[in-house]
């Protein structure tokens, strides 16, 4: 969606937008981050 960042609609939606990115980014970061952590104890656990 484009749009004149004039307009405090279009601004607050695309403001949403990005908040909502990040979020999603930083939940899909800290599960990439615990799941190698798992992966890690479990292969050194193995031997």
């Amino acid at each position: 969606m484009v749009c004149s960042l004039s307009t405090p609609d279009c601004f607050f939606i695309s403001n949403n937008d990005i908040t909502f990115a990040r979020g999603r980014r930083l939940i899909f970061l800290k599960g990439t981050i615990s799941e190698s952590n798992e992966w890690y104890h479990h292969s050194t656990s193995v031997w």
